[in-house]
């Protein structure tokens, strides 16, 4: 499944911190005769330098998969079209597993070569879900802001400002990359998720794997402690299915 999200692949280089890490990075302390102990020496350093990675880190991330989210706002109706995980729940519970598919694998054990034209494997079992997922369920979410740090640690000289700007423009960079990453490793789950459920689709249509099914247990009253349930029913996993005998394949089309 091709995935087509321009902002995604703009490189980490081209994105502009925002005015505010700019305005962080001017931070002051007071001077040290107004502040009742002095951390300086090269623990304050390590400290300040600790806290510039930190807020640049958490900052970047922030801004870049903000960044990101917008841009899968803009688009959602796309999205909802393209990861459509409806079509794969039945019964209003029951998400159908997830199956992929890998061709012409070798593998050598002792002097044997092991060849296998396709290999099928449940990559996620027939799951009971409470409401149907959605493509925000793999890749969507907003951080918040990091906290700044105590104004005891705010720079004081010119050599720690430059510290301190050097650390939040390389936590920056780091955050940044963090989002991109994440976001790509959250669209390859997606991808695979319904990529998998439409080869399960395809297995079961041929009769080479039984679908699950649904066990559903209806209790007119039932009583937790001090609480009273009315009408209360259990739905769980009956049967997970699996895969069958190949003499009772059929072929994908059928007249």
């Amino acid at each position: 499944m091709m995935v087509d999200f321009p902002v995604a692949e703009m490189p980490s280089s081209q994105i502009e911190a925002p005015a505010e890490l700019r305005s962080i990075g001017e931070l002051k302390g007071r001077d040290t005769k107004e502040l009742s102990k002095d951390e300086g020496g090269k623990l304050r350093t390590d400290a300040l330098r600790q806290e510039g990675l930190r807020v640049g880190a958490q900052t970047g991330l922030a801004y870049r998969y903000g960044m990101i989210m917008d841009y899968l706002d803009a688009v959602e109706p796309k999205l909802n079209v393209a990861f459509n995980l409806a079509q794969f729940v039945r019964d209003g519970h029951l998400l159908i597993p997830a199956i992929t598919e890998v061709r012409d694998q070798f593998t050598k054990e002792g002097g044997d070569v092991h060849k296998v034209k396709v290999a099928y494997t449940v990559q996620e079992e027939a799951t009971v879900v409470s409401s149907i997922p959605t493509w925000r369920d793999y890749v969507y979410q907003r951080f918040d802001k990091p906290e700044l740090p105590h104004e005891a640690l705010y720079p004081r000289e010119d050599f720690e400002t430059s510290e301190w700007k050097r650390s939040l423009l390389e936590g920056w960079n780091a955050g940044v990359y963090q989002a991109d990453e994440m976001f790509k490793d959250r669209v390859n789950q997606l991808a695979k998720a319904v990529e998998g459920r439409h080869q399960y689709v395809t297995l079961e249509a041929r009769d080479m794997f039984t679908p699950a099914d649904l066990k559903v247990v209806n209790s007119q009253v039932t009583f937790q402690g001090r609480t009273m349930n009315v009408g209360e029913q259990i739905i769980g996993i009956g049967q997970l299915g699996n895969f069958t005998n190949s003499q009772t394949w059929a072929p994908i089309w059928t007249r």
